[in-house]
């Protein structure tokens, strides 16, 4: 895969169960010297993205239809969103909240719930 967000672009290469993230174009910065040869790969998916269409394509927000492929077909997108998916999750609990927490359970007073 090739991902162009905003102004940084990498090839995210998958071998098997391995990611390796490649930085690419005229911005990137040298890479170290990789004790193994690099990986042949043709992109299978190149995608132009803003940082919050990029947020949304990983959270699986994104709709399918809107995202700019530059090359690359429609099911490539489907494979990418299905194997890079990052599931939302709730903010940690902040010092007040756990204040309120613990004042709640050593006075008798309503439980935290969990959604």
């Amino acid at each position: 895969y090739v991902l162009h967000v905003a102004e940084a672009s990498v090839a995210a290469i998958v071998v098997g169960g391995t990611l390796e993230v490649v930085p690419i174009g005229a911005g990137a910065v040298p890479q170290p010297r990789r004790a193994t040869p690099e990986p042949a790969f043709e992109a299978s998916l190149e995608l132009a993205l803003e940082p919050a269409e990029f947020r949304d394509l990983l959270a699986g927000r994104a709709d399918a239809r809107s995202v700019s492929i530059l090359a690359g077909e429609s099911d490539a997108l489907a494979r990418f969103m299905q194997a890079f998916r990052i599931d939302p999750v709730d903010p940690a609990p902040t010092g007040a909240d756990v204040a309120t927490e613990s004042s709640h359970a050593a006075t008798g007073g309503p439980a935290a719930s969990v959604a």
